[in-house]
């Protein structure tokens, strides 16, 4: 992003790091043993250019990241970004956007990174749902969404050893995120598009959004297949 300092302006990225790998107080994570690689593409202003976009996909790429969390979305379609989750896929890596929290419909108001989802194979689109599985009044929706997770009133960390409970599709991704790391850590001869086929397939909908409900039983394929 040009900005020196370490620090995450908004604590965006550090509660959906959270979601991921869990902190004291009592904020679970879904993938306890995974690896954080956190790079910062905006300023605190919240503007990014087209060579930080790239830069942070072939720097987390060339660091061996196997997913990258992208838990934002705007409007404005962006070769830099799309040509990097390209990078990633080429090198075998997932890539789990956020929807984004507009509620807009993606099929009439693309927000990118979600709406890159029909140009690459590599990409999982996450919505954010309640505890009911209702979509978050916030969330964007639309055929590009690839699954609803849990994104409601979720207890995360925040920047200085703060804690707070948030809403946001981000904090969906994150959840996914590790839940595929948990996953592919127990089978890592898989690879990115079959761990992917797997997450998807074993997901399901029980009629309130998409598909959801999907991490005991792509846990329990998982184990299934790589026992």
């Amino acid at each position: 992003s040009g900005d020196p300092r370490a620090y995450d302006d908004y604590a965006h990225g550090t509660e959906v790091a959270s979601v991921v790998v869990g902190a004291a107080k009592n904020v679970a994570g879904t993938a306890s043993r995974a690896r954080i690689l956190p790079l910062k593409i905006f300023t605190p202003f919240g503007i990014t250019n087209s060579g930080a976009i790239y830069s942070a996909f072939d720097y987390a790429i060339r660091a061996g990241a196997k997913i990258i969390v992208a838990a934002w979305a705007a409007p404005i379609r962006s070769q830099a970004l799309l040509e990097g989750i390209k990078l990633a896929e080429a090198n075998g890596c997932l890539v789990v956007a956020s929807a984004g929290d507009r509620a807009v419909n993606l099929d009439r108001e693309p927000q990118y990174p979600a709406s890159f989802a029909r140009e690459v194979t590599n990409l999982i689109v996450v919505a954010g749902a309640d505890s009911t599985g209702a979509p978050l009044a916030r969330a964007n929706h639309g055929s590009d969404v690839s699954v609803y997770a849990p994104g409601a009133n979720i207890r995360v960390a925040r920047p200085r050893g703060a804690h707070a409970k948030n809403s946001h599709s981000g904090l969906a991704a994150g959840f996914v995120a590790g839940t595929l790391a948990q996953g592919w850590s127990r089978c890592p001869s898989l690879s990115a598009l079959d761990t992917r086929d797997i997450f998807i397939k074993n997901s399901y909908d029980h009629g309130v959004t998409g598909r959801e409900n999907f991490a005991p039983a792509f846990l329990d394929e998982i184990n299934r297949i790589c026992k």
